[in-house]
């Protein structure tokens, strides 16, 4: 389980690799996409990406953003 903190205007292109990735969203605001589709995810959404699927991430307004997100089977390397 790892805890991030994204800056206002953080942008995170989209990306994929092969672990499972459960995100929550703890403060803030996140453009988040998967799979070509767009949701807007605030504070107690949670996001399950199945492994191999493209996604990516953006930062909405000027409140920083925190997340909590577990990686299956756990990941060897930061992203």
């Amino acid at each position: 389980m790892v805890r991030y903190r994204y800056a206002p205007g953080s942008v995170f292109p989209v990306h994929a690799y092969p672990e499972e990735q459960v995100t929550m969203v703890l403060r803030g605001t996140l453009a988040l996409e998967v799979a070509g589709e767009e949701s807007i995810c605030g504070p107690g959404t949670v996001v399950v990406i199945p492994g191999g699927v493209p996604h990516g991430a953006r930062v909405v307004g000027e409140e920083e953003v925190e997340t909590l997100n577990t990686f299956v089977p756990r990941r060897t390397s930061a992203p």
